[in-house]
């Protein structure tokens, strides 16, 4: 059984939504899928939205997995253990997350955005494999931990990055702080997208 606030639609039913950064009234649209809350097979969901503990707990199935996407949001899961692999998406929006340890593998795209709360991941730890997109923008991000493999597009704007770690595969396009331009060695990291550099927007 899965327990937790759902969307207020029924399963299956898209729910477009747009998240506005406030610094840079940047748009970014997310498309999701939500059930409302009742006793439904976690193989059937595409997308949870977990609040609490307990949520988080019923959403992990064997083998420490979550086997559709879900989006943490709020503040009171401040960790990922146990869970080591995401088959679908991971979205973190206004969470007290740090680390994305224990996880190893993301099998669809991993997402963060903020509304109410300042961000406060700073790792991406054990994480070593996104299957589609990686979307860090805005995050207080000091180092990649074990990423190794991207196999979309890498967002790495306005994070407090100064070298790419284990990373050597990005299959779409690479975005990185200008500040980075000729300091970070890309010679051992695929890319293939374009690699792009962008100056951090102003911190009010």
């Amino acid at each position: 059984k899965i327990f937790g606030r759902r969307g207020k639609q029924e399963l299956n039913s898209a729910i477009d939504t747009t998240v506005v950064d406030k610094n840079s009234h940047n748009q970014l649209n997310e498309t999701t899928s939500s059930t409302k809350c009742s006793s439904v097979n976690i193989a059937q969901i595409d997308k949870i939205d977990v609040y609490t503990h307990e949520e988080f707990k019923n959403a992990i199935s064997f083998g420490n997995k979550v086997q559709c996407s879900i989006v943490i949001r709020e503040g009171r899961i401040e960790n990922l253990s146990p869970v080591t692999t995401i088959e679908g998406t991971l979205g973190l929006s206004d969470c007290n997350i740090e680390s994305l340890s224990p996880i190893k593998v993301i099998h669809g795209e991993v997402w963060c955005s903020y509304h109410n709360k300042k961000p406060v991941l700073k790792t991406l730890g054990t994480l070593q494999r996104v299957e589609g997109n990686g979307n860090f923008r805005y995050m207080p991000l000091k180092n990649l931990g074990d990423l190794e493999y991207v196999g979309g597009n890498l967002s790495l704007r306005d994070t407090n990055i100064s070298d790419l770690g284990k990373l050597h595969y990005v299959g779409g396009s690479l975005f990185l702080p200008k500040r980075l331009k000729g300091v970070v060695d890309l010679s051992n990291i695929y890319v293939g997208g374009q690699i792009r550099y962008w100056n951090d927007v102003a911190k009010n």
